[in-house]
């Protein structure tokens, strides 16, 4: 199969946000929101906009979708202000669903997206809702919702409790950050790996002749009840079985240098990413109202 071909640019940013948000100390360093099309917008066939996920992901693993365009439907993605090739940073004011709203507005009138379906993955799915419930898009001529969530209240109270399944060390850890908004150190990321493990990751422990590392109770994975103690993440699973499943709590994202693959670009910040936790775990009213049919 063909591969499509692919166009990428970058709106302005006095196209994307407010004169009064560009004038926001630190807003000057945003050169604008990166957007990729893989096919041709005017083939005939509706386009589709896809949404990515987060906290502060970018819009590079939409790039599996790319034989859609093969079609004649072209996919549209961009990345959202504060990650990848949109990058910014320290400017907590702007991380509110205005900012996301006005942005999604800007690519769809930027690339000219009078018809169109619409695709939110995971925090894009979110976006998603919060966009036709309160803009009503006359343009969306359908919506696919992957992997999100319809109350941000019921995700983050599930969220709290799958932590609470985590060994008393792990709860402490995340705990603290949490209180603390300080999301660095080494014991805050084994936490995090190993809520990783025990939750989210389809994991295969490779069978090595080293032995297993312990884990936060001080006994192998394979001595510790699977209720109590997850694996550890230095147990050896193997990479390839291993998902990168958005984090529930963000951690720093840096830029992998010397790299050429979009794949391996610059998340979100630590303050994108965190601003995108609270907007998840503590959300907005009207995700939780469907959008009238039209």
């Amino acid at each position: 199969m063909a591969r499509p071909n692919v166009c990428e640019g970058t709106i302005p940013p006095e196209d994307v946000l407010s004169p009064e948000a560009l004038r926001t100390p630190g807003a000057e360093l945003f050169s604008g929101t990166h957007w990729r099309v893989a096919g041709e917008i005017d083939s005939g066939l509706p386009p589709l906009l896809c949404l990515h996920g987060g906290p502060g992901s970018t819009c590079a693993y939409f790039e599996l979708l790319d034989d859609i365009a093969a079609d004649g439907r072209a996919v549209v993605t961009y990345d959202q202000i504060g990650c990848g090739g949109s990058y910014l940073d320290g400017v907590p004011s702007l991380w509110r669903a205005e900012t996301w709203l006005a942005e999604l507005e800007a690519v769809v009138s930027h690339l000219g997206l009078d018809d169109f379906h619409l695709l939110g993955q995971s925090w894009g799915g979110m976006l998603a809702i919060t966009y036709l419930a309160e803009r009503r898009p006359p343009q969306v001529r359908s919506v696919i919702l992957s992997s999100t969530l319809s109350s941000s209240a019921l995700w983050g109270r599930e969220q709290r409790r799958m932590a609470r399944q985590l060994p008393e060390a792990e709860r402490t850890a995340l705990a603290a950050a949490e209180k603390s908004a300080t999301f660095a150190g080494a014991a805050y990321q084994r936490a995090i790996d190993c809520y990783m493990d025990f939750h989210c990751a389809d994991v295969t422990l490779a069978t090595s002749s080293r032995p297993a590392a312990p884990c936060a109770t001080g006994t192998t994975p394979t001595a510790c009840p699977a209720s109590t103690c997850p694996p550890s993440s230095s147990a050896a699973p193997t990479t390839s079985a291993r998902r990168s499943w958005p984090r529930p709590w963000p951690t720093p994202c840096r830029a992998r240098a010397g790299s050429s693959s979009r794949a391996a670009a610059t998340s979100a910040s630590p303050t994108t990413a965190r601003a995108i936790w609270n907007f998840c775990a503590h959300g907005s009213p009207t995700w939780k109202r469907a959008p009238s049919s039209r």
